[in-house]
């Protein structure tokens, strides 16, 4: 594995599952009070990225074994080229919290910074949502390097969770996530 990110992950003594999602190999530790089965997806979209650009999209899916309403998705974005937006908190907070009104129609939305798996990002709790649940989501731009030419630091991949497990899972997967390019 090509490491992408050198952050640092919380070590909370829990069982530590390794996910291969495609191109990407997810490590957690997973204190669910049940397992979960996974699915795994890919596409690639000619238009829809920034600045209309191709980009491609790998998902990870687990879902509880004993209560299928509750899941979490890791959505992996690859653009083909490196966007400060996405370093850009305001820009960050927008897609979390597109990705929390789009899977629960929450009344009411916090958002905070966080950090995520070494990476500066944005976290979003939804409440008051359609089926009286929370919905939970996260994004954080992955592969970060610094453009010595406009000294800036960039991103070409938009990592995008969300979560219908309860804040407890959803905070210690957060915690511990790691996310590495396969070879």
């Amino acid at each position: 594995m090509v490491p992408i990110s050198l952050g640092t992950q919380v070590d909370l003594g829990l069982p530590r599952v390794y996910e291969q999602c495609n191109q990407w190999s997810i490590s957690f530790e997973w204190n669910g009070p049940e397992g979960y089965s996974r699915s795994v997806s890919h596409s690639t979209s000619e238009a829809g990225g920034i600045g209309g650009q191709k980009t491609s999209t790998d998902t990870l899916t687990l879902v509880s074994s004993s209560d299928f309403s509750k899941i979490i998705k890791v959505v992996m974005t690859q653009f083909p080229s490196e966007d400060p937006l996405l370093q850009d908190f305001a820009s960050l907070s927008n897609k979390a919290l597109k990705a929390a009104s789009s899977s629960g129609g929450c009344s009411n939305v916090t958002c905070s910074a966080r950090e995520i798996d070494g990476n500066r990002g944005v976290f979003v709790i939804g409440e008051g949502c359609k089926d009286d649940g929370k919905y939970y989501s996260a994004v954080y731009p992955l592969n970060l390097g610094l453009d010595k030419s406009k000294k800036v630091t960039t991103s070409d991949i938009l990592i995008t969770f969300t979560s219908t497990f309860d804040r407890d899972t959803t905070e210690t997967f957060l915690d511990t996530v790691h996310i590495d390019r396969s070879t």
